[in-house]
């Protein structure tokens, strides 16, 4: 079991996996869980199927796409992302830390990971990002590649 795992959620269904696999393998008796998700400006959007999927654990969250330029509205949507994931851990018995960072997503994942000496990163596979996230080199490949700790790379199946 490992004492300190770092989850970087982005809003997709990816993420909500990584969630539920921290939830089995970070140790219960003296882990923790530090959640993080990252605001990169002019980009925060998050899938309503996503959002969908949590409300299964909460009726009264909402659903929507988050509009550019809606920064506000962005921070709360990433707020309640957050508490839902610490949420679901611990009702898993997983102490959790919530993050919410601004700036490059794989930057701030790494970074946070150092200053949080993670034992471990359960990233996604693929993130909210489409073609031209394939095209460029998806988050959770550099994660991979520069990460200080060991990486999981979750897949949906």
């Amino acid at each position: 079991m490992f004492r300190k795992v770092l989850i970087p959620i982005d809003g997709s269904e990816y993420s909500l996996k990584a969630l539920e696999i921290a939830a089995k393998i970070t140790d219960p008796r003296k882990g923790v869980a530090v959640v993080v998700t990252v605001i990169e400006p002019g980009v925060m959007q998050l899938p309503q199927t996503y959002l969908e999927r949590l409300s299964m654990y909460d009726s009264s969250l909402p659903t929507g796409i988050i509009p550019k330029g809606s920064h506000d509205e962005g921070i709360e949507r990433a707020e309640l992302i957050v508490t839902k994931a610490h949420e679901i851990l611990t009702s898993a018995g997983i102490k959790t830390e919530m993050k919410i960072l601004r700036g490059k997503p794989v930057k701030s994942i790494i970074d946070s990971a150092k200053e949080e000496k993670a034992d471990l990163i359960i990233i996604g596979s693929h993130g909210l990002g489409g073609l031209s996230k394939l095209l460029l080199g998806s988050v959770s490949s550099k994660v991979v590649e520069e990460a200080p700790c060991s990486v999981l790379v979750v897949r949906r199946r």
